[in-house]
């Protein structure tokens, strides 16, 4: 099995969420954690830049880019050349009433 496919793998078998959060993230099995972590200090990470990091090609970048998406952990946007960026999707925090007597 190449690397590509081990990381596939490791993807489709993450839960689905609805966003994420830096704890959820440092949860992910390496390297995952480790580039979203990055990916987090960035702000977004083009498709080249993730081949680089997850040592694969742009195309297998891509796909696994794609899954991630597909899971709830990333957006996708585009860049001014046409390009795309990922960007860490983040889950919307629920306002909490918290009694100001406590």
């Amino acid at each position: 099995m190449d690397r590509f496919d081990q990381l596939h793998n490791n993807v489709m078998q993450f839960r689905e969420v609805s966003g994420t959060t830096a704890l959820d993230i440092a949860l992910l099995p390496e390297p995952f954690n480790l580039i979203l972590q990055k990916l987090i200090r960035q702000g977004s990470m083009s498709i080249q830049e993730m081949a680089e990091e997850f040592q694969l090609t742009p195309d297998e970048a891509h796909h696994l880019g794609e899954d991630l998406i597909a899971k709830g952990y990333l957006r996708a946007g585009e860049r001014e050349d046409g390009g795309t960026m990922y960007h860490v999707y983040f889950a919307r925090m629920r306002k909490q009433n918290i009694p100001l007597d406590l």
